[in-house]
């Protein structure tokens, strides 16, 4: 990590440019960068200088980002309209209003450039690309460990809940879910035979019409009579139960269950899966607080 205390020391180095200098006068430049390798907190930090253009051919030399790269971080002390400043952990690429932030800059020198592939060890004449390599690194370091620490504090939150009851998958297929009497039709609808969606077997039933219910004599489950060439390829059930569970001192965790019957045949496959947790409790002022967690 980079020491702001320490980087704010090299801020500003107080450097001139040529009043002749063609960069002060390339309309399509906006920011002129400068470059120099200091050590800070005992690490050998580059740093880029980044002046606007049109402050620069005015006279005024102070930078308006300056940016620290080590080799494991980098940050930013950018100069407010106020005269103020602030830390920023945008990328170099970034740190400008428009998409195109480094097709606006141009180094000052050809050394401030060889400074730069230099200290990344890259081949001369790369231009930005060392440092927008290096930084996308340190991006992506820094996301997976922002996940780690956002992955521990859900194992810890979740270390109350206890196992969900026993039988509850058992307990939606019976109660839950509908339940069906596929067939074929047949006029009259005497002595049918057809497969309970709920059990599998294959059963007869009388007097057969379509969307009337009867009970399953295997399973004793209520069916819905359906008709296969009503049912087509494919035919969806979806429904929602929620389970609530005490957490312990006080709490309450409400567990959203979600179910999925997809038929393509007479008996369906059944996907029942956990989505979102819901964590309520009571603070001290009597306020109800609500926490909640989705897959």
């Amino acid at each position: 990590m980079l020491n702001k205390r320490e980087c704010r020391r090299f801020t500003d180095p107080d450097l001139k440019m040529k009043k002749g200098s063609g960069l002060l006068h390339a309309g399509q430049i906006d920011y002129i960068i400068r470059t120099a390798v200091k050590m800070i907190g005992h690490h050998k930090t580059l740093v880029l200088y980044a002046y606007s253009r049109t402050q620069a051919e005015q006279g005024s030399f102070q930078p308006c980002y300056t940016v620290f790269q080590s080799r494991e971080d980098f940050i930013t002390l950018a100069q407010k309209e106020n005269g103020g400043t602030a830390w920023r952990t945008a990328a170099f690429d970034n740190l400008g209003y428009s998409w195109d932030f480094q097709d606006k800059c141009a180094f000052y020198s050809a050394a401030d450039e060889t400074r730069l592939c230099r200290y990344f060890k890259s081949s001369p004449g790369s231009g930005f690309k060392p440092l927008l390599k290096a930084q996308a690194g340190i991006q992506e370091r820094r996301r997976q460990e922002r996940q780690r620490i956002r992955e521990q504090e859900i194992v810890r939150r979740m270390e109350c809940v206890p196992a969900l009851p026993r039988g509850l998958k058992s307990w939606i297929h019976k109660s839950v879910m509908p339940a069906y009497f596929f067939y074929d039709y047949k006029r009259g609808g005497k002595d049918v035979p057809g497969v309970c969606s709920a059990c599998g077997h294959e059963i007869r039933l009388s007097n057969v019409k379509m969307g009337d219910k009867a009970v399953c004599p295997h399973c004793m489950h209520e069916l819905v009579m359906k008709p296969r060439s009503r049912r087509g390829y494919c035919m969806t059930d979806r429904d929602i139960c929620q389970v609530i569970q005490n957490t312990g001192s006080g709490g309450l965790v409400i567990r959203i269950i979600k179910a999925r019957y997809t038929y393509m045949g007479d008996t369906p496959q059944i996907q029942i899966y956990e989505n979102a947790r819901q964590f309520v409790r009571q603070d001290e002022s009597g306020k109800v607080c609500l926490e909640c967690y989705y897959y």
